[in-house]
């Protein structure tokens, strides 16, 4: 038995409901801008929907970077962590998933079993699972225009949702077939390709150094990152992670302009200068002035 949606103003919402031997409780606060958040952490399992732009993920040990209409991510129970905005304007819609089993239940069933596949240590990212995005998309535009029988769907949106999510879920944990095969080795190129430029994007890194790292040639590397970043070469993409890190020293510390420069990789303060008025059309000082204003940091 379906329990009663609780309204809430605007895009806010509580809902409940069974599935099998599970009661879920699904909330959301809506849709927001991406600024930098300070260290949190929530008792559910927060799924991120970005709808614009791009941000990233921080939490101890890496980050995630998130880019509509690409991405999901899944943000374990518990776990630390925090929001910052990437090169461009992001916005975001949150679900928050609690769930328990019903009392006198006997052998857990197939759909309680594979919560155990959700992730528990570090986000997850989901890239280009279209099918689980557009499902979460649809609740997000339910519940921001609400009409007849909005409480009613709604609750069967959620519901179709969850089990998507735990069906993704639980065939990734299984032992993949072959069909996965190729799309296993793009994601574990993906994955290394963002741990190597993690480590080294503030050293002369070079793309014959990631072709290495990769165990390919240039030319082929040269095909790879395109089709995972949706046409990006190296340079555009080492420039975004130090533009990216530059933010977050600009915004958080008081290091001087001219030792941000030499922090993310650049080799003379002008280079750095002449790369951050490219990306963003004002220079690192101005960027700093305005946004502290904006968004404060005490």
């Amino acid at each position: 038995m379906a329990l009663p949606l609780v309204p809430h103003e605007g895009f806010n919402f509580s809902v409940q409901f069974d599935l099998e031997d599970l009661l879920f409780h699904v909330q959301s606060n809506g849709s927001h801008d991406i600024v930098i958040s300070s260290p949190h952490a929530h008792r559910a399992l927060e799924v991120q929907l970005p709808l614009s732009g791009q941000y990233c993920i921080e939490f101890e040990g890496g980050s995630l970077e998130l880019t509509a209409p690409e991405d999901l991510c899944l943000i374990p129970t518990g776990l630390i962590h925090r929001s910052s905005p990437g090169l461009q304007p992001a916005r975001q819609f949150s679900l928050f998933l609690f769930w328990q089993r019903k009392p006198g239940q006997g052998r857990p069933s197939l759909l309680a079993q594979t919560l155990a596949c959700l992730p528990k240590d570090v986000p997850l990212r989901l890239h280009r699972e279209e099918q689980l995005r557009a499902s979460m998309l649809a609740v997000c535009q339910e519940a921001s225009m609400p009409g007849l029988f909005s409480e009613s769907l709604l609750r069967v949106l959620l519901q179709q949702f969850c089990l998507l999510l735990l069906r993704h879920c639980g065939q990734s944990a299984s032992i993949p077939s072959p069909a996965s095969a190729a799309w296993d080795a793009e994601s574990a190129q993906y994955h290394k390709i963002e741990q190597f430029m993690r480590r080294n994007f503030a050293t002369g890194i070079t793309q014959e150094d990631l072709a290495r790292e990769l165990c390919v040639s240039r030319r082929q590397l040269s095909r790879i990152l395109p089709r995972l970043y949706e046409g990006a070469t190296f340079q555009k993409k080492l420039d975004e992670m130090r533009m990216h890190h530059a933010l977050q020293h600009l915004l958080l510390t008081d290091t001087p302009v001219e030792d941000i420069a030499s922090l993310v990789g650049y080799t003379s303060t002008s280079g750095f200068f002449v790369a951050f008025k490219r990306t963003f059309g004002i220079s690192p000082g101005a960027y700093r002035r305005a946004h502290r204003k904006e968004h404060p940091t005490t």
